[in-house]
């Protein structure tokens, strides 16, 4: 009886050894690391972050985020995310592309990312809305003021364009081979830059001229002596002249006649005028009008009027004849 529970003693001891060495022994533990959401599983005794990554043959560049950070230590929930940075290829203005790693969702957030302050009027490529992917080339040129002069003709305006050319093209301006621009059509354009298009254009002008009518008359001896009658109204013809003009800057510079001809004729207008004689009336007697005379219109009064009894100028009214 003794000699048994010696051996259980001695087995409960040599288990706890064991169990405590155990638990001092490390053990491997199962990360899950996600890349740019492609999960990835291992098994590892590494403790850090750093350790794992570099077991499991990952790599970190500049710009990539991880999470929990490289240097520490592995976290209790044993999961490692990674966000690579996007790989853009930028083209600055004019200039060679370059490759850069961001974090940037939006071409916008790349732009202010670089420090660059935008102008509605530059040219950004793709829209700065939209989103980044590795791979994406994005292009910025930043718009410049310049001069431009047509026709005589000046206005200020904002551009990016890479020559003179394309500038006009892309103000809609339609040149002709007698056109003088200046400077040339393929010369970079810059910043403050004056640009002159002189035009030379040429037109047709055409001109008409009325003809005045021929009028004819015709003696009538049934009709009263001075009296007229229109039996056939006359029409003025018309003359068409055509010039060809030479504008320069929208000015007439040349006028020179190329024909002229009379394209409708006059119509000629015939007049009666009558010649049968008109009775004479004779001379009625007539009774001469009567002369007014002031001293038999003139009635004298009795007795002259009293101005206290017989006017009373209290009730006396001022009228305007």
């Amino acid at each position: 009886m003794i000699r048994s529970i010696a051996y259980m003693t001695i087995g409960c001891t040599l288990l706890l050894i064991a169990s405590v060495l155990y638990l001092a022994m490390d053990h491997p533990r199962d990360i899950t690391i996600m890349v740019d959401g492609r999960e990835t599983k291992i098994e590892t005794l590494e403790t850090s972050v750093y350790g794992v990554l570099k077991e499991a043959g990952i790599s970190v560049r500049a710009q990539d985020e991880i999470e929990p950070a490289l240097s520490a230590d592995l976290p209790d929930n044993e999961l490692i995310v990674i966000r690579p940075a996007k790989e853009i290829t930028l083209i600055m203005g004019y200039g060679e592309a370059q490759t850069i790693r961001t974090q940037a969702r939006r071409v916008d957030d790349l732009l202010k990312e670089r420090g660059i302050e935008q102008m509605e009027t530059d040219d950004i490529y793709p829209s700065k809305d939209a989103v980044l992917t590795t791979g994406m080339t994005v292009r910025y040129r930043e718009a410049f003021p310049l001069e431009l002069i047509v026709e005589g003709k000046a206005r200020s305006l904002y551009t990016y364009q890479t020559t003179v050319r394309e500038l006009l093209a892309m103000q809609g301006i339609k040149l002709q081979p007698e056109d003088n621009v200046s400077p040339g059509l393929d010369t970079v354009v810059v910043k403050d830059m004056l640009v002159t298009v002189n035009t030379t254009r040429r037109a047709v002008l055409t001109e008409e001229q009325l003809l005045p009518f021929e009028v004819e008359t015709i003696e009538d001896e049934t009709l009263p002596a001075g009296e007229q009658l229109v039996t056939k109204a006359g029409r003025p013809g018309i003359r068409t002249q055509k010039y060809q003009l030479t504008l320069a800057d929208g000015l007439s510079k040349e006028k020179k006649l190329i024909t002229n001809k009379i394209t409708s004729q006059p119509v000629k207008q015939v007049v009666k005028v009558g010649t049968k004689p008109v009775a004479s009336v004779e001379a009625v007697e007539t009774t001469p009008a009567p002369v007014f005379d002031t001293e038999k219109a003139t009635v004298p009064l009795a007795e002259a009027p009293k101005a206290a009894t017989d006017l009373d100028f209290k009730k006396a009214k001022t009228l305007m004849v």
